[in-house]
């Protein structure tokens, strides 16, 4: 088939793998080419005139607007011509388009947010679309549906009968559990054959009762006798999993239906990666960002005021509104809901390797620490910062050496400089400042000498906002300090 971008090897078995299958799953790294390959799946199907026309891409908030690039980048523009395209905003935006785009008789894509499917009107347009024509459905970053009691997974799965060729990508489909695979398969096809999710986990799960006593703030217990040996008044008994079990049965079962490739296996890829993973705003983080930016000053919820006269101040003080925080007339600090922190957990969760998070501000530190803790275990953090300045060398020991230490989360002030963090494959700037020398120093602490892994810079950002003020001002610094040294040209974020 004719590409229009050169394919890698491991996208050429990735294709080879996809040719002919009604539902497949692609368990690829991150940067290893899963886009890719799903486009030029699809304008396969489409050129085959098999009646599968349509794209639909469901896909977390700060990932599916990457495939607006890698559309224009890796489809036909014949083909793009000829094809209706549709990007989700908001409830707010569809009615003018939605009656065009259903009227629309040559083929088209749909890219949305799985999070829009808290809506009504959300999911009847995706409903619509499936009834109307054979569609190629994709759920990009598959984890999101794998909690079989959430709304979002349910409705995904009452309505994948209607897509006629189904795709999941991940980069690690089982991020908590072997059953975290079980919504996903059931969502692709009938491969695992199991009544429910329930018959599913005792089929390979591992189990003990645990009896919950009577009594407000009683704990759990193996033991259901007392101290006097009467049995206690148990109120409930828990089933807590202790282990697994049939594991290379369960492979086994997924193993026609799934492609797994590394980023190490990948010994094609560039030495440097970068992307921008989009993260979405609040209602009240827009309206706090845009009265400050307007009139220098904007009023919380209690009624407490932020101001900012000064320009640097200003960016400062957008940028906390970005992170979650604002800080009034007063100094104190008041915390805003933000998707931000949920964004780099959703990236995490993509992946096994080891990543440096670098931060603007200590807050962030601690925020983060708390929130990968919570959700990776206590042991899988380790933070280089003001704060844990007597520690901090034996956190970052315990980063470099240890495999269940997986985050090094620190601030580019006290980790960015002479550190290092070879361990790492992956860095994330949670936020940035236009200090191109802290950039800098950050992006090398997980080289070596010696290392032919290939390692992936990630900007997390909010478009339109300081977030692109800040990477465009680094942007332009890195250009004029090439022209004074003579150095080339540097591929870069932007």
């Amino acid at each position: 088939m004719k590409f229009k971008r050169p394919p890698r090897q491991k996208q050429l078995e990735a294709l080879e793998f996809l040719k002919g299958k009604r539902y497949a799953a692609l368990f690829m790294e991150m940067r290893v080419g899963k886009t890719f390959c799903i486009l030029n799946d699809w304008q396969r199907i489409v050129a085959a005139d098999t009646g599968i026309g349509d794209l639909l891409v469901v896909a977390p908030g700060s990932v599916y607007k990457v495939w607006e690039k890698a559309i224009t980048d890796d489809v036909d523009d014949d083909l793009r011509a000829a094809t209706l395209q549709y990007t989700w905003e908001s409830d707010k935006a569809l009615p003018r388009h939605v009656k065009g785009f259903l009227a629309f008789k040559g083929p088209r894509i749909l890219l949305i947010n799985a999070e829009a499917f808290v809506t009504e009107r959300a999911r009847d347009f995706v409903i619509k679309l499936l009834a109307q024509h054979r569609c190629m459905m994709v759920i990009d970053e598959s984890t999101l549906i794998k909690n079989p009691k959430a709304a979002r997974t349910k409705f995904l799965l009452s309505i994948a009968p209607l897509a006629k060729c189904r795709r999941i990508l991940s980069g690690l489909p089982t991020p908590r559990s072997p059953f975290d695979i079980y919504c996903q398969m059931q969502w692709l096809g009938p491969i695992l054959d199991f009544k429910d999710y329930k018959h599913f986990t005792y089929r390979y799960g591992v189990f003990r009762k645990k009896y919950i006593r009577g009594g407000a703030g009683k704990e759990p217990t193996d033991n259901p006798f007392s101290a006097h040996g009467a049995k206690s008044l148990a109120t409930k008994i828990v089933h807590e999993v202790v282990g697994y079990k049939r594991l290379d049965e369960l492979q086994r079962k997924i193993a026609p239906h799934s492609f797994r490739v590394l980023l190490s296996e990948c010994t094609d890829l560039p030495k440097s990666l970068y992307s921008i993973r989009e993260v979405r705003i609040t209602d009240e983080q827009r309206r706090l960002y845009n009265d400050l930016k307007r009139y220098s000053y904007a009023a919380l919820e209690g009624g407490e005021i932020v101001t900012a006269d000064i320009v640097i101040v200003k960016m400062l003080r957008l940028q906390q509104i970005l992170l979650g925080r604002a800080v009034d007339e007063d100094g104190e600090t008041h915390d805003i809901k933000e998707h931000r922190t949920e964004a780099l957990i959703e990236l995490f969760n993509e992946t096994a390797e080891k990543a440096v998070v670098f931060c603007s501000y200590d807050a962030d530190v601690v925020k983060i620490s708390a929130a990968l803790r919570k959700e990776f275990g206590d042991d899988s953090v380790a933070r280089f910062w003001g704060g844990n300045r007597t520690t901090r060398e034996a956190e970052e020991k315990d980063f470099q050496t240890r495999p269940g230490c997986r985050f090094m989360v620190a601030t580019a002030a006290a980790g960015g400089m002479g550190r290092d963090w070879s361990a790492a494959s992956i860095v994330v700037f949670y936020s940035n400042r236009d200090n191109l020398e802290h950039r800098m120093q950050g992006e090398s602490r997980p080289l070596a000498v010696g290392k032919t892994k290939p390692i992936l810079y990630v900007d997390l950002q909010c478009s339109g906002t300081v977030d692109e003020k800040f990477i465009t001002a680094m942007r332009k610094k890195l250009n004029l300090a090439a022209e004074i040294t003579g150095d080339n040209f540097k591929q870069w974020l932007i």
